[in-house]
């Protein structure tokens, strides 16, 4: 669905869409991707139902409180489209740096590992 959308496709991508939601009302990620689904059909009040539905599921999802602001923007609603691009932005940022703690422990501990075999 996610590819259909990205072609354009996106009758496509809403009825695969819509049919895994019957199946599974609250499946976050098919409630991002219609979401975006409607965002990119011109519907924003739709994929805004959509979204607040995924953020109920997953509220510290980046991608959906970025698709969020979006829809939100379209709407006029710049005071909660605001907040929500600057919750993906605290959130991405505090991904970023703890991504580059791990690198940087992955390197020290691959320094010791190299300092350790150098001994010997």
């Amino acid at each position: 669905a996610s590819s259909l959308r990205g072609l354009g496709r996106l009758e496509e991508a809403e009825r695969i869409l819509d049919g895994i939601l019957d199946a599974h009302a609250d499946h976050a990620l098919a409630l991002l991707e219609r979401g975006k689904a409607a965002l990119d059909a011109g519907r924003p009040d739709e994929a805004e139902r959509f979204l607040r539905r995924a953020l109920a599921r997953t509220p510290d999802a980046p991608f959906v409180h970025l698709a969020l602001s979006r829809s939100l923007h379209l709407m006029g609603k710049t005071e909660d489209a605001k907040y929500h691009q600057q919750r993906y932005n605290e959130i991405e940022s505090e991904r970023i740096r703890t991504q580059r703690l791990r690198d940087e422990e992955a390197r020290l501990a691959w320094r010791k590992r190299l300092e350790s075999g150098a001994d010997r």
